[in-house]
């Protein structure tokens, strides 16, 4: 993309689903793809967890329909919070193990995919034009793809931070995150001004939460921890142990996964912070462009995000 100086460009804002980027990397998670369910459908056998087994073998029924693709999105939702009948038949305890190994597996691939491929060139051309042309980024993805994106394509602590454009993820995000070495070490961290947001609306795998933290939790107990930052910068920073620092975090992603009823959208602050943000830069914006986000029906409470900021009745 070629930078363009003009007040338009200033004024874009992206809104970015998880074919933004399933374009850039093919192998990229998507909440209607090739999930692997067949290793629960062994771990809950029928004579021990007859209703787990139950809604397992009918999804393996509708993905064998729907050409191997499964609708995670839609299996999150049935077992977020029971159903009516659940209650009588006595099958919640079954219900919530169940739920718990496929958060994991889908954190897990998540996490697998960060940690194998790489951010290709042509991410990092879009967030060099996103960060020249101040075009604020709304997502609904939890992968740091992009996140890396930004940081790595301006980001040299040699250069005066007040003086240049820059994406820093202490001040990008929309709220102080600060950085997990924090957690274990007392030397000074500046919040800073990124020239753009990365609103995650719907939180990110590298947005961790200090051991402890209690629920709904204040702003300041989400730090970010991914191993694309510091690493080429660790000797210009204060030398730390990953291990030390992640003993002090819990152990999993501060996300909002993809159910129907997204409840902690509004009970937890983080989150009014960044859609409020997110609002603001809708408000503001003079030209707004889609990629990747098909308004999947879980998503009801963007929509309405969209459709309020923008006036725009069919959202």
């Amino acid at each position: 993309m070629k930078s363009k100086k003009s007040s338009t460009a200033k004024r874009t804002v992206f809104v970015l689903g998880a074919g933004f980027t399933r374009a850039f990397i093919d192998k990229a998670v998507l909440l209607t793809d090739h999930h692997e369910i067949h290793h629960l459908i062994k771990k809950y056998p029928k004579d021990q967890y007859p209703y787990a087994h139950e809604i397992l073998e009918l999804e393996a029924e509708r993905q064998k329909a729907n050409q191997g693709r499964l609708d995670i999105e839609r299996l999150m939702t049935r077992l977020d919070g029971y159903m009516p009948h659940d209650y009588e038949r006595r099958s919640t305890k079954e219900l919530e193990l169940l739920y718990r190994d496929i958060k994991r597996d889908f954190t897990d691939k998540l996490k697998e995919l960060i940690g194998t491929e790489p951010v290709p060139p042509e991410m990092f051309a879009f967030a060099k034009w996103c960060i020249q042309n101040s075009a604020h980024c709304i997502t609904c993805n939890y992968d740091d793809f992009l996140d890396q994106a930004l940081w790595k394509v301006e980001g040299n602590p040699n250069d005066s931070l007040l003086s240049r454009k820059y994406w820093h993820p202490n001040s990008g995000y929309g709220f102080f995150c600060r950085p997990a070495n924090t957690c274990v070490g007392t030397e000074p961290s500046v919040m800073g001004r990124s020239t753009i947001l990365l609103l995650k609306l719907h939180g990110s795998i590298n947005w961790r939460l200090k051991l402890g933290a209690s629920r709904p939790c204040s702003i300041d107990s989400i730090v970010h921890f991914q191993k694309w930052y510091p690493p080429e910068y660790e000797s210009m920073l204060p030398q730390y142990n990953r291990d030390a620092i992640n003993d002090h975090l819990e152990p999993v992603s501060f996300i909002e996964l993809p159910i129907l009823l997204k409840k902690a959208l509004t009970k937890e602050p983080i989150f009014r912070r960044v859609w409020s943000e997110a609002f603001k830069r809708l408000l503001a914006a003079e030209k707004v462009v889609f990629i990747g986000y098909s308004m999947p029906r879980t998503d009801i409470a963007t929509g309405f995000l969209l459709s309020e900021a923008l006036r725009i009745q069919r959202i």
